[in-house]
């Protein structure tokens, strides 16, 4: 029984020890400018823009492109300017000089930690004063525009998903959205707090009352609020209503 309790001890220890030691593997090239003929300080200046560069790709697989570009310089404050916080271990595979442009070139093989870098991007979204909202609605497009319009003339930042162009993009709001990673991952992707999700159904059904024909139009919305930063729901929109009348897609 010792033994076999030592050995459970053992392969947790090793379990949180893997997990914990995640990493994205990355190879990149950074550029230094040789001043005054000092190649040495190029050099540090060529690694250390290499490894900016890293952190930079490892940063690209948990933010979108265009979430990037939107708050690259609070990314940049928080994440880029202390790369070496994030980097676990490097290798310098290749140096160049290129004497004409006074340039010196590094290639480095990185060890990104993942997990840090996601948790800082998570604080960082959390700490942030923009709500921002990533809106996922199908059916009735009206509906779903009228709501994005409402919630922009709020102040409220919003990510429409039937805007998305960039198939990585649309790959990532494919998601699960009943697991809750799946909606850290989400809100992350999209650099938004919160996530609408839901549908919008607008509906005529054609009957004949007393001979004379009629149209009842009905509606009925069924939205949910989720907090991106804790994967959870916070609470359900559901409505639904009936009119008699000629149909309105508006």
């Amino acid at each position: 029984m010792k033994q076999l309790a030592v050995l459970f001890v053992l392969f947790c220890l090793f379990l949180s020890s893997f997990f914990a030691q995640e990493v994205i593997s990355v190879e990149v090239r950074g550029l230094g400018d040789i001043v005054n003929g000092k190649k040495e300080v190029a050099f540090d200046k060529a690694v250390e823009d290499a490894l900016r560069r890293a952190l930079e790709q490892a940063v690209g697989t948990f933010i979108s492109q265009d979430s990037l570009s939107r708050n690259g310089q609070l990314i940049k404050d928080t994440i880029f300017k202390k790369s070496e916080g994030f980097i676990k271990t490097y290798e310098i595979i290749n140096e160049e000089i290129d004497s004409a442009n006074e340039i010196v070139w590094v290639t480095v093989s990185a060890q990104v930690m993942a997990a840090e870098v996601e948790q800082t991007l998570k604080d960082l979204l959390e700490s942030i004063g923009t709500i921002s909202t990533f809106v996922m609605i199908e059916g009735h497009e009206m509906f779903r525009l009228r709501l994005i319009n409402d919630l922009i003339s709020n102040g409220i930042e919003v990510v429409d998903r039937e805007l998305l162009n960039n198939a990585l993009d649309k790959q990532k709001a494919a998601m699960d959205m009943d697991q809750s990673k799946n909606v850290e991952q989400v809100g992350l992707w999209f650099w938004s707090k919160y996530i609408i999700r839901g549908t919008a159904e607008h509906g005529v059904e054609q009957m004949e009352v007393y001979g004379n024909p009629i149209d009842l139009v009905s509606f009925q919305y069924n939205l949910e609020l989720l907090d991106s930063t804790t994967g959870s729901a916070i609470r359900n929109f559901t409505n639904y209503f009936s009119r008699q009348g000629q149909a309105n897609n508006n």
